[in-house]
């Protein structure tokens, strides 16, 4: 199993600095506020009207146990870094020994030679000497247990198996490097009262919990329900965790207990079907601390905690995923739920690479630790010991060059994606609609692909700490309702060449700043939720997109790959003859017809 721990891994304190709260009650529809009519309290009118782009606005995330169609290539080359963990290359079977559960008894048939097994009612203890043993489990029990200790690589089977150990793990694998292959419907349980404390410097940290690698394969499904102890896992590895396709895994954490899946080296997922539900305040989904990687498969993870502060001067929220070193995601689908304060759908400490797959995060909590009540559009300021609710926070760079990946919060503080450094966008589509800014980092880049962030509650739609650069690709920002707010805010410079670049704000911002390098346009802009608007030369559209609220004297900047110092077309409430639509730009329009027109002038 590789194992990658790159050098300096360095945490970062969240800390999201909000301007002071107001009074202001707001109210929600479908998660996402009213927009407020012109002028009022904030000075400007710059829209009414509830935003929608399409599945950004309406997906929900849910467990699903389908199974999905997938199909596997066991590779063949020894030097591949992944060879060895699978059984087909790397176990040759040669005993099989055979454990059957009966109620409060245990059968085993099949001891090697110089192997010990040991069972007492339910509970059965193998000390493994032998190689290349199979031990094949199978039968119900509702007060035993299976403890391993295997000097060798071991294949362990569990075919219709449920094993429930009142007292703490079903499944303990105390040495030996296992191959876990489901065959059946299988499951594992603790109890209420389960313990889980070191003896004799044994750890049992899960339902199931292994010492060693833990590599899971075949078609059958097991159920793992985790009831006791908080810090605790339903499965954990102080290796590797190895998840191949086919498989069907669900996890459910309860809130007296912890993690969803807990490994110290790794968790891959190459494929399958996985479940996770957790309860308690602190607990992730899926968690490793050093290296995740996901390639395949279908991942829901749902939590339901609020913040554990058991440590005051440093709180911890709930994450879906979270991983405290490098994080690649190449393929797969991942839904990604969590609905406690400060919550958040992935979290990383280490660098963060999104390749392809299909990405559906939602937040629902609101910010945790302020001095103020927490309510009103501002939710109170952040402060050290704070805990900030985000779709996708990382504190280090986060490169996007694929898939699809729609965030969606509606929380106070709730940010759609946060990087402490650097967010680039180099491929692939990526829509944020949060209620506070969309995107967040200390520089922001763009060079291909589709970004979209939306501040749907009090923030700008697109925040960078420094420079904000587009050399290609498509990079939309809309601010919130309020004439503070910034579609395209940049402390910085921001450079435009060769991208479509397009902002929305309220009346009282000066869209994008003053330092701006590129051509582009400027200039105020009305009309309705769901007109288009069209940037033309001549009768060729540069760039046609929705208005995703009402805009009776908002702000808006424009760039397209082509525009040079000329005079253009702005045309508003169009009708556009062909195209794709991707949230509410339109991608290739051939042309339009009637609206009103205005000329615009690009610098």
């Amino acid at each position: 199993m590789r194992k990658t721990n790159p050098p300096g891994i360095c945490l970062a304190l969240l800390c999201a600095v909000m301007i002071s709260a107001c009074s202001q009650n707001w109210n929600w529809d479908d998660s996402f506020p009213d927009g407020g009519g012109g002028g009022g309290m904030w000075g400007g009118g710059s829209s009414s009207g509830v935003i929608s782009f399409d599945v950004l606005s309406t997906f929900t995330v849910k467990t699903n146990t389908e199974a999905l169609a997938e199909t596997e290539t066991v590779p063949t080359d020894e030097n591949d870094e992944y060879y060895n963990d699978y059984v087909e290359n790397n176990f040759s079977a040669k005993n099989t020994t055979t454990v059957t559960f009966n109620g409060g008894n245990a059968t085993v048939s099949g001891i090697v030679d110089g192997d010990t097994i040991n069972v007492n009612g339910g509970n059965v203890e193998v000390r493994a000497h032998s190689k290349g043993l199979t031990l094949a489990v199978s039968g119900t029990t509702t007060e035993g247990s299976l403890k391993i200790y295997s000097e060798k690589k071991f294949q362990l089977k569990l075919n219709n198996a449920s094993i429930t150990n009142p007292d703490g793990a079903a499944i303990n694998i105390q040495n030996g490097n296992c191959f876990f292959v489901l065959a059946g419907t299988n499951s594992l349980s603790d109890g209420e009262s389960a313990t889980y404390s070191t003896t004799e410097g044994e750890d049992m940290k899960a339902v199931l919990f292994s010492e060693d690698d833990l590599r899971i394969s075949g078609n059958g499904s097991l159920a793992i329900t985790a009831q006791n102890k908080v810090g605790k896992a339903g499965i954990s590895s102080d290796d590797a965790v190895f998840i191949r396709p086919f498989t069907n895994i669900q996890v459910t954490a309860n809130s007296s207990a912890g993690n969803g899946i807990k490994a110290n080296d790794a968790i891959i997922i190459k494929g399958g079907v996985l479940n996770i539900e957790t309860a308690s305040n602190g607990s992730k989904g899926l968690s490793s601390d050093c290296y995740m990687q996901i390639d395949g498969g279908r991942v829901t993870a749902i939590t339901t905690g609020g913040v554990d502060a058991t440590n005051s001067a440093d709180p911890s929220g709930c994450a879906a995923i979270k991983c405290d070193s490098v994080l690649r995601i190449n393929g797969g689908e991942l839904w990604l739920k969590s609905t406690g304060q400060g919550g958040k759908g992935i979290s990383g400490d280490e660098a963060m690479y999104i390749d392809g797959g299909d990405i559906y995060i939602i937040t629902e909590g609101k910010i945790y630790g302020t001095t103020s009540s927490n309510n009103g559009p501002w939710g109170g300021s952040s402060s050290s010991t704070s805990v900030s609710p985000k779709g996708i926070r990382c504190d280090k760079d986060i490169t996007i060059s694929g898939g699809n990946i729609y965030i969606r919060t509606s929380g106070t503080n709730g940010e759609g994606i946060e990087s402490k450094a650097t967010l680039s966008f180099t491929g692939g589509n990526t829509a944020a609609l949060a209620y506070d800014d969309g995107f967040n980092a200390k520089t922001i880049n763009i060079s291909g692909g589709k970004a979209l962030a939306v501040s749907s509650g009090d923030c700008d739609g697109i925040d960078s700490n420094g420079a904000i650069k587009a050399t290609g690709g498509v990079l939309i920002g809309v601010s919130s309702t309020l004439s503070s707010e910034d579609g395209l805010d940049h402390e910085s410079t921001m450079t435009i060449s060769n991208a479509t670049v397009i902002g929305l704000c309220g009346s009282g911002m000066e869209m994008g700043g003053t330092q701006i390098s590129g051509h582009y346009i400027k200039t105020n802009i009305t009309g309705n939720q769901g007109d288009y608007v069209a940037l033309t030369d001549g009768s060729t559209p540069l760039v046609t997109f929705k208005l995703p609220r009402n805009y009776s004297s908002g702000k808006l900047i424009l760039s397209t790959p082509s525009m040079a110092s000329s005079t253009y077309t702005l045309q508003t409430g169009v009708t556009p003859t062909g195209g794709t639509l991707w949230m509410n730009y339109l991608e290739d329009c051939k042309s339009v017809s009637g609206g009103s027109s205005t000329s615009v002038k690009s610098n």
